[in-house]
């Protein structure tokens, strides 16, 4: 929010006499900030990409604000006396005026889902993105309280310019007031990528995910700001496959008055990859917006134990490691195949800036959807997943190798860096080869920032548009018959499906539907058994053609 901001405490009656003096524009509550808390590399297909694509996060940096990184090993071996896994790779800022040390517990073990190589597991329990250089920002002070600036924007700014392209915080505001709302914390974050537009910021959707009407379904619109931004990536948590170690009970016999009936109280929390944790913050947003955009593995997660910490998270492996839980564990992992999406860009394929729109529509087109989750379709009542997106998975469980590499047909894209006004237009041309494939399209784009004054948030408009070779059309995010009928115009993020396409040329269009803060920059990424995506061509309709 441009202009001055001032940090007031005063009683709730003087808020009226604030309003009143002159240039008072907006009064929000400041939320205090909260913490959001080896087999998930396989569920997510890392494991693959780490062999056959040669991914490892070699020459990217990754940004981490969280509690701190494990500072006080005692081992004259280990180089900067920091835990082994992140030996020589890590860099620490103290943002909130104490010792770094991580005393916590939650930091390092959000580095290690990240950035850790496994050094003390001989390489078995180690991050996505394993050879990644770290910037670890340090926000927890000696008391146990997050301190993060009142404009966010310094976060990621000073990251930024350290070289850091992707950004991960597993925490959020406290203030069950503000689910689902706007904030000053969102616009700061959605200012940050537009004005970084190659820099992909990624936020915990919270852990305030509860059956509080007893009706054996998740309750809705529990997303924490400020992962309700426009543009970020917002992770929700899915279940890992984890039948021992950490937590073994139920949802019911570990957290009884948030999950009290059937079938959310009798299920274990790692027992089923395709189902949603229970704990996970789901959306829609205040102003309608589908949020998490994607979920992933966040039980059980197995990672680096700060030495500095006495906490045992959901259960002790050794001194080195431990079990822990939460969208807190989902996003490190979704920021670690993040850097590995970016190096697939930035070094395989030569690219020098790719932009966070296109990582961003690269993670939520290779989603897998996980309907209808583990309780089955049958009832509408308990049934935990509705679609692809939906308010539970968003776009669904991230894959990497589906992201950048599938096992059938290709993936095209376009990094649009020029923008489009209102009224332009960008079209492409590509054949489906056969229609075995689902064909995918996505299209996301890094919005300016909202007005916490706005019943809705998205201020540039753009939309989708997919044409089959028979001429029948097809409208990003309508999910039903006939598939053109109704437009989006609250999500920056836009995506097609079509389970059993036509082979013939089909037309892929991005139109300006209203862009007041334009050029608006996007990306688009197509994926199936098709041909690349390719502009300029004239079709015929015949062979040949007579002259008079």
């Amino acid at each position: 929010v441009s202009g001055t901001r001032y940090l007031v405490n005063t009683p709730e009656l003087d808020l009226v006499d604030l309003l009143k003096v002159d240039g008072v524009k907006w009064i929000e509550p400041r939320s205090p900030m909260e913490l959001f808390n080896n087999v998930a590399d396989s569920i997510i297909d890392v494991d693959t990409a780490w062999d056959s694509l040669g991914l490892d996060g070699t020459g990217q940096v990754v940004a981490i604000s969280d509690s701190g990184l494990d500072t006080g090993v005692d081992d004259h071996n280990i180089t900067g006396d920091i835990h082994h896994d992140f030996d020589n790779r890590a860099t620490i800022v103290n943002w909130a005026g104490s010792s770094p040390d991580d005393e916590h517990g939650h930091g390092t073990h959000v580095a290690g889902s990240v950035a850790g190589n496994g050094a003390r597991s001989s390489g078995n329990i180690k991050g996505m993105a394993y050879n990644s250089s770290i910037y670890f920002q340090a926000i927890m002070d000696n008391f146990g309280q997050l301190q993060t600036p009142s404009n966010l924007s310094q976060l990621f700014t000073q990251s930024y310019n350290a070289g850091a392209r992707v950004h991960t915080n597993s925490w959020g505001s406290q203030l069950s007031s503000l689910f689902g709302a706007y904030t000053t914390d969102s616009y700061d974050v959605d200012w940050s990528m537009w004005y970084h537009p190659d820099m992909l910021i990624l936020f915990a959707a919270g852990n305030d995910g509860m059956d509080a009407n007893s009706d054996g379904r998740i309750d809705s619109n529990s997303v924490s700001p400020p992962a309700t931004a426009k543009s970020t990536l917002t992770v929700g948590a899915s279940e890992n496959l984890r039948s021992s170690g950490g937590f073994q009970g139920t949802w019911g016999s570990g957290w009884p008055a948030d999950f009290p009936a059937s079938p959310i109280s009798g299920d274990r929390p790692s027992n089923n990859s395709n189902g949603i944790a229970a704990f996970s913050s789901r959306g829609p947003l205040d102003d309608g917006r589908i949020k998490p955009d994607v979920v992933a593995p966040g039980t059980n997660i197995l990672s680096t134990k700060s030495s500095q910490s006495s906490s045992t998270g959901w259960g002790s492996y050794n001194s080195y490691y431990l079990y822990n839980g939460g969208t807190s564990m989902a996003a490190p992992i979704t920021a670690g195949m993040a850097v590995l999406i970016r190096q697939f860009y930035n070094g395989t394929l030569g690219m020098s800036s790719p932009s966070a729109a296109l990582m961003k529509a690269t993670i939520i087109n290779g989603a897998t959807d996980l309907y209808p989750g583990q309780y089955g379709a049958s009832s509408p009542t308990t049934r935990e997943i509705d679609g692809r997106p939906d308010m539970n998975q968003g776009w669904g469980r991230i894959n990497l190798k589906d992201s950048v590499d599938p096992d059938s047909g290709i993936v095209s894209f376009v990094d649009n860096s020029t923008g489009i006004s209102t009224g332009e237009n960008l079209a492409r041309m590509f054949r489906v080869l056969s229609s075995d494939t689902e064909l995918r399209l996505t299209l996301a784009w890094s919005d300016y920032p909202g007005s916490l004054f706005a019943g809705k948030q998205l201020i540039n408009d753009l939309d989708l548009i997919l044409y089959a070779p028979n001429g029948t059309a097809y409208r990003g995010n309508d999910f039903s018959y006939p598939f053109d009928d109704s437009t989006d115009s609250i999500n920056p993020v836009e995506g097609i499906a079509v389970k059993s396409p036509s082979p013939g040329w089909w037309k892929v269009k991005v139109e300006g539907s209203n862009i007041p803060r334009g050029p608006q920059h996007f990306a688009l990424v197509a994926s199936g058994n098709i041909s690349e995506m390719m502009s300029n061509m004239m079709l015929f309709d015949r062979r040949f053609y007579s002259i008079d």
